[in-house]
C-alpha cells in the first residue's frame, strides 16, 4: 500500500502533470495507460487499490454519467487487435457508416479507420449504438460506447 503524502509535499513537477492529465479526454487517457503499462511494465488496472489512482476513475465516471443523461453515444474503435483492420471488416463497419451518416463519402470513412482510435460514430442513439455494437462484436477490434 501506498503512503499518504501530505499536498504540500507533492512537487511542482508531479503536480503540473497531474493538473495536465485530468484534461485528457477518455481516449487520451486509455493511451497513456497503456503507454505506462508498454513502457514500465506497470498494469493501471492492478493500481485501483493502491489509493492513488482514484482521481481518474470518478473523472471518468462522471463524464460517463453526462453522456448516459444524453441518450446519445459516440462509437469509438480503440484498437485494431490484429495491428491492421482486414478490408472485409472495413467495409462492413464503412457500410454501417454510411447508413447511418449518408452524406460520409466512402474516402472519409475510409479515412476515420485507417488508425485506431478513431470515431465511427459521433452521437447516435444509445439503442442504435448497442445494435452497432453487437453487430462489430466478432471483429479485431475493441470497442468502446461512451
Amino acid at each position: 500500500m501506498i503512503p499518504k503524502v501530505n499536498e504540500d509535499e507533492i512537487s511542482d513537477k508531479v503536480k503540473s502533470i497531474s493538473d495536465r492529465m485530468m484534461k485528457l479526454d477518455f481516449i487520451a487517457l486509455c493511451q497513456f495507460m497503456d503507454q505506462l503499462k508498454e513502457r514500465t511494465g506497470i498494469d493501471p488496472d492492478s493500481m485501483g487499490g493502491m489509493g492513488g489512482g482514484g482521481g481518474g476513475g470518478a473523472a471518468a465516471a462522471g463524464a460517463a454519467e453526462a453522456v448516459a443523461d444524453s441518450g446519445f453515444r459516440k462509437v469509438i474503435i480503440r484498437e485494431f487487435t490484429s495491428g491492421t483492420l482486414p478490408v472485409k471488416e472495413k467495409f462492413t463497419i464503412m457500410k454501417l457508416m454510411r447508413a447511418e451518416q449518408p452524406d460520409l463519402s466512402l474516402a472519409d470513412c475510409k479515412q476515420r479507420l485507417d488508425k485506431a482510435p478513431c470515431t465511427i460514430f459521433d452521437k447516435i442513439d444509445k439503442e442504435k449504438a448497442e445494435k452497432v455494437a453487437d453487430e462489430l462484436q466478432g471483429m479485431a477490434i475493441t470497442l468502446i460506447t461512451e
